[in-house]
């Protein structure tokens, strides 16, 4: 259908504004709609081994590329290039996006859901097979560092304090401590390395806000010290090897 209008309501979540309702003019525009089960409003196929199924452009002077290997969407935009948000309510695993390589399938495909939440209330920016990874530049190319993992949540900081009179004081950030949750059931951990020489050996206190280093037999010195701390992530104290939902369920397409 080219040329037609419909009307949708725009909620503002920059103000307290009341919900508005608009009515979309798309003239010279393509319109498909199906209103069938198991079924697409538009269908966008190119035969070229090497072609792109659907272009979209956004923003009026993105500037547009093209891929050498072709994709199934293109989609170029000043601000955002492709926008997804999964509106469903409570109870439901959903994300904004979700991607793959198809690889004989479930489970040995490689996939990530982005900006995930599951049903039973656990968010993530990024669940997927694979490892997260970065990229440097180095004197014999690009390489990827990669992250380390881990069963459960949690949140670290890195430091380096001194001893005075035999005692280190180190109070945790007040701005990590807002993200985690240390008390007697998630106690904080702390690794220290001591860098200066300790006659007598050291220990180490604990609290909800940090952690004193202590030289044994009251000793006085006056020593320097790495540490390395990590707690909980606040409201995912519980969280050990979460369940991982299979990817959304697919059906061949029948030409």
């Amino acid at each position: 259908m080219i040329g037609s209008s419909f009307r949708y309501r725009s909620t503002s979540t920059a103000s307290a504004e009341a919900d508005s309702e608009y009515e979309l003019h798309v003239d010279d525009t393509v319109l498909g709609r199906e209103y069938q089960d198991d079924s697409f409003g538009v269908i966008a196929e190119n035969t070229h081994h090497s072609g792109s199924g659907l272009l979209a452009l956004g923003n009026h002077n993105a500037r547009p590329f093209h891929l050498v290997e072709g994709a199934g969407v293109e989609s170029y935009a000043n601000f955002w290039g492709v926008y997804g948000m999964a509106t469903i309510e409570d109870g439901y695993n959903r994300a904004g996006g979700y991607f793959g390589i198809y690889d004989g399938g479930f489970p040995g495909e490689v996939w990530a859901k982005v900006a995930y939440k599951t049903n039973s209330g656990n968010i993530y920016n990024i669940q997927g097979t694979g490892s997260v990874s970065t990229v440097i530049s180095t004197s014999q190319g690009q390489r990827a560092l990669i992250c380390p993992e881990s069963p459960e949540a949690w949140f670290e900081d890195y430091g380096t304090g001194v001893m005075v009179n035999g005692r280190g004081r180190v109070d945790l950030d007040p701005m990590l401590l807002d993200g985690v949750t240390v008390d007697a059931e998630n106690p904080l951990m702390v690794f220290v390395q001591m860098t200066s020489p300790l006659p007598n050996g050291h220990y180490v206190l604990k609290d909800y806000t940090g952690f004193t280093v202590v030289e044994q037999n009251d000793g006085g010195s006056r020593a320097t010290f790495d540490y390395r701390i990590v707690a909980k992530r606040a409201g995912w104290e519980n969280v050990r090897f979460d369940i991982v939902a299979p990817p959304p369920a697919r059906a061949e397409l029948n030409r």
